[in-house]
């Protein structure tokens, strides 16, 4: 409460006055400092209950009270959600499909942008981080997919045989 101290001292004030003068004191400090933490509590409500839907609502009004108060926003991944300490991300790799993930460890300046830092203190883009998910099925052929356009078909052989191995492992089956 705001008037732990308040309360605290009353019990100091000293015995040697008169008993009905120390207990007037003490009933007249505890009226004083309940009315103290009505009002704070009442302040608190009205500051919580101000019109807005949502802390994003309030802040999309007051996006430079953020930089007053030390606050930035938190970096969006590719999927516009933001990025959190402890986040396990994982990359696009070029020509589709995802990189190894990664869990985020921190935050770093990086050309201006607040990116997500990984284990080795590296910044990530965070406009090609996904969240990781354990690979589907429909992953691992869009995967194939993407992999197998414009290639020859003795390479387009090999693929077919790795992507197996990796179905048959997602369905639980070891070779």
């Amino acid at each position: 409460m705001i008037t732990d101290e308040l309360r605290e001292w009353k019990g100091s004030i000293n015995t040697r006055l008169q008993p009905e003068t120390v207990l007037a004191l003490r009933s007249e400090l505890n009226c004083i400092a309940d009315r103290i933490d009505a009002a704070h509590e009442r302040a608190l409500r009205e500051s919580y209950d101000c019109g807005y839907a949502s802390a994003d609502d309030w802040l999309a009004q007051h996006e430079d009270a953020m930089a007053d108060h030390g606050w930035v926003r938190l970096p969006l991944d590719a999927d516009g959600e933001p990025i959190r300490v402890g986040d396990v991300m994982e990359g696009e790799k070029v020509g589709g499909g995802f990189g190894e993930s990664f869990e985020v460890v921190g935050y770093i300046m990086s050309n201006g942008e607040l990116e997500p830092m990984d284990e080795h203190k590296c910044p990530r883009k965070r406009k090609y981080l996904h969240r990781h998910h354990t690979p589907t099925v429909e992953d691992v052929l869009r995967e194939f997919a993407a992999s197998v356009r414009d290639q020859n078909a003795d390479f387009v052989a090999l693929l077919v045989d790795e992507y197996a191995k990796r179905l048959r492992l997602a369905e639980g089956v070891d070779e």
